[in-house]
């Protein structure tokens, strides 16, 4: 009877201490989980209470990315006088990496970059006027840096409909990689 009441024990001892696992942050528990046994009740109750969002498969996000491509805006960049009278249209395709793992279990804006706040910044660079589309993209990168910490990379493309070079293109433009150090 003893060795069963210290077993239970045991067992009430380990279910505590996963009810205090609950308080790390999501990206920990899967990794813990996987050196406990928990029963299923145990995992629906955690569910209920919302503190966790538990699939039957575990599983990490290994590269997570934001991708906004083909941006178009109405700007003034370029070498020649007549590009910053007459202006052009520019496309933009962004790939941003961060990590969101919070806003996909969550549904929540807070655990993620919003896109429309990144439109906003590009769009104010791109209102800006400069010779190169490259002094354009190192504007943009190192802003989106500034603002926005959670940012880990960015590749960035620029292109310019249509410019006046004398050759049959619709699109010319630029492309860099930049990552946070």
């Amino acid at each position: 009877m003893s060795e069963l009441r210290s077993r239970n024990l045991g067992i009430s001892r380990r279910l505590l201490d996963l009810q205090e696992l609950r308080y790390f942050t999501l990206r920990i528990i899967p990794e813990l989980l996987n050196h406990f046994y928990i029963p299923k009740p145990l995992l629906h109750a955690f569910m209920n209470e919302g503190a966790f969002i538990f699939t039957d498969i575990l599983m990490q996000a290994t590269n997570m990315y934001i991708r906004m491509e083909g941006m178009k805006f109405y700007a003034f960049h370029g070498v020649l006088p007549q590009e910053n009278l007459v202006g052009a249209n520019y496309y933009i395709d962004l790939r941003l990496k961060t990590d969101f793992t919070c806003a996909a279990e969550t549904d929540e804006l807070e655990g993620t970059v919003s896109y429309a706040d990144i439109h906003a910044v590009i769009k104010k660079e791109m209102q800006t006027s400069s010779k190169l589309l490259e002094h354009v993209c190192q504007r943009i990168a190192s802003r989106l840096f500034k603002y926005f910490p959670t940012i880990e990379s960015i590749d960035i493309a620029l292109y310019k409909e249509n410019p006046p070079m004398g050759a049959c293109a619709q699109r010319i433009g630029v492309e860099a990689s930049y990552r946070r150090d």
